[in-house]
């Protein structure tokens, strides 16, 4: 890359206002003022004192704007980093299936002994192909109450070395939930850079500002050490005053090799932790592959606490969000009023009565709203919800406990790590007459001690005044999930097979499926239309009947009768060869050998299918596929026909047996919900049993 001089356009209109421009010297000096001169050799600032200094361009690192439109085009300051790093990419990666290359990243935490923090990131990557140029639309988000992010600089370095520093026209701040006032805090800071090809090169630093450390504004970082896409060098710097005292924890750390580097050391009166990784392979995307949290390396960090503290200290801060006597009086007087079930009736006022907002404790405050606001406004998020629904039980003398969750997509805990910012959601843990109940009053769909599959098998941590400690969430037993279809096939002599379909949902697929209930009668015809399709392409659709998906205690069920016409193939006519309708299993997600990541299912559960086809009486069986079985700790399944097999074999011969009826039945369980890569062989061994199944015909002759 050629060194060029300096050309700035300045925007002289805007060079009178602020204080706030930076200049960094390669020394390490600074100097904060405004800017009022730059020529080809010198820039020119005044500082506070009103004097104005002059530095020559030669030592110049870094020029900081406050106002970004100071600056249209910089015919490049050098510097080095870039220089290295565009000579590098060009040289290895320009031309490859890569939509982009993360060249270097530099995060840096920094504690301030006022117990505030910040957050720096400086990133370089360079565009490969055209499918890289995403990243030119970049988003940073902060909570508007209490943080700031400050653009230090965004800008595109281009192949012939000039570099565009981007405007602050490009840049926009904006809410994300604006449609929800009492919410409006989570913004997100875009930025739209144009003027990008392959081969251009995007440098940004940025400012994450933080507010004190407090019960309601935790401290924490998780940074993970790798990218989706090739990361060639990246540092994370943790600094901090030497009497504030930190726990980290890194993890999944097997993954990386030698290039990876952990230093602790001092430096002008600063502990520093830092973290240095070199060369980081881009993620392979496999089926089963699990959220990035599951197994990217990376360090989680948090000042110095137990679990127990920091329940304590949570408990402190929520515990006097309460009602009145008379308020709450009042209040479970309409609730409870001629009901008998006061658990259920409770749980489904919180349920029913206050509007589901589906604002996370990460997006707007680790602290509930009033009460008065949420009963007020009829709406409450996660957090907000669950705290009215605790209250509630509490105030009746109820034994229950107030939890801080987990969703699975987050998971696992860094338990060596307390801090309460590693849950986004909240529940309700009641105990009555010796069972333990999990509440989660959010989606209409969820029936009272249900808990939903997003939840089930995390960590928890449960509120308390004094013994607040983790727990395991309860996950649901795989016989307890997942489906149950009951398939009546009758096949007419026309060729037409008549299908009497009845599903059962359980679990979870239950409470999904109850969101059904939203949708008009067009929408549900289209709905069952897929499903038919599914068996056969071919299927006609006769009628179908729903359960009531409103009762949240009725059993989720579906009943469908369709027809497939022309469904068999003749073999002149005293042969009829067909398969059995919806036996159409696929290997297609198990076509690699070996998977790399953990795996990670949304289908945990149990399967179980029973087909009776009934067939003509002028025909007998000839020929049926053989029983299939396989079965491992993770994943198992079954196959059979079932009759009279004696008296199936020996009419092989006597011609004399004439069923008119065949009962299948299958059944596949999938017992874990993540399981580490070394499995998989298990379970792509019983895929493919199980599709092999899919091939084999029956054989009906006269």
């Amino acid at each position: 890359m050629q060194k060029h001089n300096i050309i700035i356009i300045i925007i002289l209109t805007i060079l009178k206002l602020g204080w706030g421009d930076v200049i960094y010297l390669n020394d390490g000096e600074e100097y904060e003022g405004r800017l009022v001169g730059l020529n080809e050799t010198h820039v020119s600032l005044e500082v506070f004192s009103g004097d104005t200094i002059e530095l020559p361009l030669s030592g110049l690192y870094r020029l900081e704007l406050e106002n970004l439109s100071k600056v249209e085009l910089i015919d490049f300051i050098d510097d080095t980093l870039i220089h290295n790093l565009w000579g590098v990419a060009a040289q290895q990666f320009l031309g490859y299936d890569l939509p982009y290359v993360n060249l270097f990243e530099n995060i840096e935490y920094h504690i301030n002994p006022d117990s505030t923090w910040e957050r720096r990131e400086r990133k370089i990557q360079i565009i490969i192909n055209d499918v890289g140029k995403e990243i030119a639309n970049k988003a940073f988000y902060y909570l508007a109450q209490d943080e700031t992010i400050q653009i230090v600089y965004v800008r595109v370095v281009q192949e012939d070395g000039k570099v565009y520093y981007i405007r602050e026209s490009a840049l926009k701040d904006e809410s994300i939930n604006y449609n929800l006032p009492e919410y409006d805090n989570l913004w997100r800071k875009k930025i739209a850079i144009r003027g990008i090809n392959i081969g251009s090169i995007i440098d940004y630093q940025i400012i994450h500002k933080m507010p004190k450390i407090s019960a309601a504004r935790p401290f924490l970082i998780k940074e993970y050490f790798r990218d989706e896409e090739l990361m060639l060098h990246k540092k994370v710097n943790l600094i901090y005053p030497p009497n504030f005292e930190v726990i980290y924890d890194t993890f999944n750390i097997d993954s990386l090799d030698s290039s990876f580097s952990q230093k602790l050391f001092q430096k002008n009166g600063w502990k520093i932790i830092q973290w240095d990784i070199f060369t980081q392979p881009r993620l392979q995307y496999e089926p089963f592959t699990p959220p990035v949290a599951y197994f990217f390396p990376g360090v989680i960090a948090t000042n110095l606490k137990n679990w127990t503290d920091t329940g304590t200290e949570y408990y402190n801060l929520i515990h006097n969000n309460t009602l009145d006597d008379s308020s709450l009086t009042k209040l479970l007087n309409n609730i409870l009023y001629d009901r008998v079930d006061t658990l259920r009736a409770i749980y489904n006022y919180v349920l029913n009565d206050i509007k589901f907002q589906t604002i996370s404790l990460s997006e707007f405050s680790y602290q509930p709203r009033s009460l008065e606001k949420v009963l007020s406004s009829k709406s409450g998020g996660y957090l907000d919800k669950a705290y009215l629904l605790y209250v509630l039980y509490h105030s009746l003398g109820y034994k229950s406990h107030f939890l801080l969750v987990n969703d699975q997509e987050h998971c696992p805990l860094k338990e060596k790590t307390p801090d309460i910012s590693q849950f986004d959601y909240a529940m309700v843990e009641l105990e009555y007459h010796g069972d333990r109940y999990y509440l989660a009053p959010f989606w209409d769909r969820i029936p009272f001690g249900f808990i939903p599959g997003r939840f089930q098998g995390t960590k928890a941590l449960r509120i308390d005044a004094e013994a607040s400690r983790l727990i395991d969430m309860p996950l649901s037993d795989y016989d307890k999930e997942g489906e149950i279809i009951s398939m009546d096939a009758t096949l007419h002599l026309n060729g037409t097979l008549e299908i009497i379909e009845n599903i059962s949902y359980r679990g979870e697929k239950g409470s999904d499926f109850r969101d059904n209930k939203r949708l008009n009668k067009d929408e549900l015809d289209q709905f069952v239309e897929q499903l038919i399709h599914q068996v056969h392409p071919n299927s006609e659709l006769v009628s179908y009947f729903m359960s009531d998906l409103s009762d949240l205690y009725e059993e989720v069920q579906l009943n469908i009768n369709y027809i497939i016409p022309d469904y068999i193939l003749w073999g002149g006519e005293d042969l009829i060869i067909l398969n059995l309708p919806g036996i159409d299993y696929s290997a297609y997600d198990v076509g690699i050998e070996n998977k790399q990541y953990p795996l990670y299912f949304d289908d945990y559960g149990s399967y179980n299918k029973e087909i009776v086809l009934n067939y003509p009486r002028e025909f007998k069986v000839y020929y049926l596929p053989p029983d299939v079985c396989y079965e491992s700790s993770l994943v198992e399944y079954h196959a059979r026909f079932e009759g009279d097999r004696s008296s199936f074999l020996s009419g092989l011969f006597s011609g004399k047996t004439r069923l008119d009826r065949l009962v299948f039945r299958d059944r596949f369980c999938l017992k874990k919900l993540t399981t580490p890569a070394d499995e998989y062989k298990n379970y792509r061994e019983c895929i493919k049993t199980r599709a092999s199944l899919s091939g084999k015909s029956i054989i009906l002759t006269k």
